[in-house]
């Protein structure tokens, strides 16, 4: 009896098919597997930076304030406190002059009035120029305008006689600075009016005082001359010195 399976062997294998037509008979390569995209589904991606990485400090470059949002609340460019102005005083402390008093124009305390501050005063521009007050009574003035460096004429015309002369020319020059630094003023309309009377004053000093002074002197130096000096500088300069000092 026959049979297709040998006696003590294998079944045999089955004959390959042949292949299409216009293959080579090769087997194809299988298609490259694509990357995964994200994460898989209903798994939440990571927030934040990776474990053990410092975040960036700040925004990042280029951020800004999200659109509906407030400006920052601050002074605008440029902004600051008027010129002389200082912080509030402690306690114990009086303040300067014109702290608190409204600021403008021509108001006590106000830029254009900064009189009576001493080295932080700045003169106006309107009053930079002669005074004739100062220049007439030099120290006579300074005592009741707060102008004590005038009181230097004093020594001059004491120890040098008519080199006090240079002095007066140098408190009219000076003389509005020193009285707007070292006194109060109520404005720079009140400092023009009382140096326009000081002025008047000085005038009237100078031709009842000063003009009979220099004759005294023209008169004192033609004696010396033609009499002896000693005699005549002794008995006459007590007599004339007073007037000098102004």
């Amino acid at each position: 009896m026959s049979n297709d399976v040998p006696v003590g062997g294998a079944p045999p294998t089955p004959p390959t098919p042949p292949p299409p037509p216009g293959s080579s008979g090769a087997v194809p390569p299988p298609p490259p597997a694509m990357p995964p995209q994200g994460p898989p589904p209903g798994m939440m991606p990571p927030q934040g930076p990776p474990p053990g990485m410092m975040p960036p400090p700040g925004p990042p470059p280029g951020y800004g304030p999200p659109p509906g949002a407030m400006p920052p609340q601050g002074p605008p460019p440029g902004y600051g406190p008027p010129p002389g102005y200082g912080p509030p005083p402690g306690p114990g402390m009086m303040p300067p002059p014109g702290y608190g008093v409204p600021m403008g124009p021509g108001m006590m305390g106000g830029p254009t009035n900064q009189s009576g501050m001493g080295a932080m005063s700045q003169l106006p521009v309107e009053l930079k120029g002669w005074n004739w007050g100062a220049f007439w009574l030099t120290w006579i003035w300074g005592i009741f305008n707060g102008a004590y460096l005038s009181l230097i004429g004093l020594a001059i015309a004491f120890f040098l006689g008519p080199l006090a002369l240079v002095w007066s020319f140098v408190c009219g020059a000076k003389g509005n600075e020193w009285a707007w630094k070292g006194k109060r003023w109520n404005s720079v309309a009140h400092f023009k009016d009382v140096q326009r009377k000081w002025s008047i004053a000085g005038l009237i000093v100078f031709i009842l005082i000063v003009i009979p002074s220099i004759i005294l002197w023209i008169v004192l130096i033609i004696a010396i001359v033609s009499a002896d000096t000693t005699t005549t500088y002794e008995t006459t300069y007590p007599v004339i010195a007073p007037l000098l000092l102004f």
